[in-house]
């Protein structure tokens, strides 16, 4: 969070005081509660159970929350008023924040935040604005009047936003993905306890100290988010572990500490990433010798690093907590942490023995799917899938299957699993079935059309996608995908509609430069209002890095417009200025080729044309598909 100017501070503590006051005067009469302060769930709770006890003194309280893993994304379930959702966990929030397009979709009426109030991601910082739910239900538990940030960019899994830690930093929690589930506890008379309860006593638990957030102040210290020291090659830094960022990455100055910069060896690009933010930043990934966190020791790994915008020297993402099981313990200020065996970073490859812990952690044995409880189940599979161990992910949803075969989202993961696995046919089988079951499963639809799209069934896939647009929310992200299954369908005019409604709905995004790229790509493709098509070029160009690879994409697409509007002087500059990126272009070497030809430049127009044809037989017929000709 950033706050302009400094007196601001006081002002939201005020603000966050007010808030909490008013919902704990909510008059909601719980079997069972807690008195935890300013907490406002723990209040209202309705289901508390005893879970267990590291001590014969030690007692905690425990409520859970089962999460499904989306990707690299954790999702709780959770309904605002009487919608719905799916929120994104995201420990690395301070405060739990929705998106505008979902704010306006959820038909919610938007305030004004404290004076000068932003919040900062790591790519860069959005206004924000107050929204009221009348009713968020989370946990079964209905709370009334709760506030959220309203702001940034949409970060997708088909979520309306974040739950952050207004929602998380109640007392002590445990972050469960690999087994999906997050748990709120209130730990009694624990305070020399070794809280990691779960472990055998064969299974080294890492004990780490909790800092203190030196940004929060005041109340705003109570929400603070969760950082802790890790070494890397031998250097101590301090990790903000962060469930909302898919990745774990080290910042520049994080990764300059540890003797890594853009010029050391074996350092290689891995493109742009975003966040909340308006923005964008570039990554990179670097040899690592070692990354230390307690006793636990990788050698010779990788790890990410990129120029963001964070205060902490490294982010402890989605991917470490997959791998591990942490309970944060803010009544002890110490992080208790076990492994759960598998890569911690590279989860690309799971096989790689570099990316496991070599010193300090032993894995557990192998998973056995003998329960019976079939959410359980799928959340397991899910967090397999994002781990990358699909025989495991698979084992776990064929279960789930089995004992629920009338689940809809059941099928659908497991042909999610199926997909990337790349065995299609049983995808598209189990997306079939979950859509028989319940039309309104949009992930199983969109990956069916694209599936389609993939095998030439082109009719069948726009029934897929004319059924879509017929139920998503005119402001939903997913009108972003749909927009580019239109254009691979050879359906431009509904490509643009599409991207149009997203781009209307998205006016802040960091994905913005982006979409507009693609809509100048699809309006130059038809052939048609080209000129609005170079002002959707001239606009992503304004918004990106002249370095990024959307630059590459818009400035090439810009060069295909101004040759279909004879402008080859322009054409060429903006040819060169894109194949300086990515000289690997086939369309943009055809088509700065073709100027060069009508220019009188005939043998370095032909050298292009013979590269381009080399890299892509078919771009000459797709040239001419458009009426260009040498």
């Amino acid at each position: 969070m950033r706050t302009r100017p400094k007196y601001c501070l006081n002002r939201l503590n005020r603000w966050l005081k007010t808030l909490h006051c008013a919902q704990e005067r909510t008059p909601v009469k719980p079997a069972r509660s807690w008195r935890l302060g300013v907490t406002v769930l723990f209040c209202l709770a309705g289901v508390i159970g005893a879970a267990c006890s590291a001590a014969a003194s030690c007692t905690m309280h425990t409520m859970e929350f089962p999460v499904t893993m989306q990707g690299l994304r954790a999702l709780v379930s959770a309904k605002m008023n009487d919608t719905d959702v799916q929120m994104i966990v995201d420990s690395g929030a301070f405060y739990s924040m929705l998106n505008p397009a979902s704010a306006k979709a959820l038909k919610l009426k938007l305030g004004p935040a404290p004076f000068g109030l932003s919040v900062r991601g790591t790519n860069g910082s959005a206004e924000v604005s107050i929204a009221t739910v009348k009713t968020f239900t989370l946990a079964n538990t209905a709370l009334h009047d709760i506030q959220f940030l309203v702001g940034g960019s949409d970060i997708g899994a088909g979520s309306p936003g974040l739950l952050g830690q207004n929602f998380l930093h109640l007392h002590d929690v445990e972050y469960d993905l690999g087994q999906g589930a997050i748990r709120l506890i209130r730990a009694d008379d624990c305070d020399q306890d070794n809280l990691a309860y779960w472990a055998q006593a064969t299974r080294p638990v890492q004990v780490i100290e909790l800092l203190s957030d030196p940004t929060a102040h005041g109340l705003s210290q109570k929400l603070a988010v969760t950082i802790g020291p890790v070494f890397v090659n031998g250097v101590r830094l301090r990790a903000l572990f962060d469930t909302g960022a898919p990745l774990s990455i080290l910042s520049l100055k994080g990764a300059a500490a540890a003797g890594i910069t853009v010029a050391s060896p074996g350092v290689v690009s891995a493109g742009q990433s975003s966040g909340i933010g308006g923005g964008s930043y570039t990554t990179y990934v670097s040899p690592v010798a070692s990354f230390k966190i307690g006793d636990e020791e990788i050698k010779n790994t990788r790890l990410r690093f990129g120029d963001m915008s964070t205060e902490y020297d490294m982010l402890l993402g989605a991917d470490f907590f997959l791998s591990h099981r942490l309970y944060v313990a803010n009544s002890q200020r110490k992080i208790f942490i076990t492994y759960n065996g598998g890569p911690v970073f590279k989860l690309e490859n799971p096989t790689s023995p570099s990316e496991a812990p070599a010193v300090g952690a032993a894995a557990p044995g192998t998973a056995q799917f003998t329960n019976t409880d079939a959410g359980d189940l799928s959340r397991r599979g899910n967090a397999y899938a994002a781990r990358r161990e699909f025989d495991l992910a698979l084992a776990a949803l064929n279960r789930a299957c089995e004992l629920a075969p009338d689940n809809s989202e059941y099928r659908s993961q497991r042909g999610a699993v199926y997909l990337q696995m790349g065995q299609r046919e049983a995808a598209i089988a189990d997306f079939d079935k979950a859509l028989e079951l319940d039309p309104q499963v949009v992930r199983a639809r969109l990956a069916r059309a694209r599936l389609q799209i993939d095998k030439g069934n082109t009719e069948a896939a726009i029934l897929d996608m004319s059924a879509l647009d017929t139920t998503l929310a005119a402001q939903a992200n997913e009108r972003y995908e749909l927009a580019d299954l239109y254009q691979r369908a050879g359906q431009s005019s509904n490509a643009t509609a599409q991207m149009t409604q997203w781009i209307d709905a998205h006016p802040v995004d960091a994905r913005l430069g982006a979409a507009l790229a693609d809509r100048c790509w699809i309006r130059a493709v038809e052939g048609k209002n080209l000129d609005l098509a170079l002002s959707d070029c001239n606009s992503a160009i304004r918004r990106v890095d002249h370095s990024s690879a959307v630059f590459a994409r818009a400035s090439g697409t810009r060069g295909l417009v101004y040759l279909l509007k004879s402008d080859c002087d322009k054409a060429i500059a903006d040819y060169d200025g894109s194949l300086k990126l990515k000289s690997q272009n086939a369309p943009v070497l055809y088509g700065r080729g073709i100027c060069k030809r009508r220019k009188g430049l005939t043998a370095a127009g032909d050298e292009d044309i013979a590269q381009a044809k080399v890299m892509l037989p078919e771009v000459e017929a797709d040239f001419a598909k458009r009426g260009i000709n040498p």
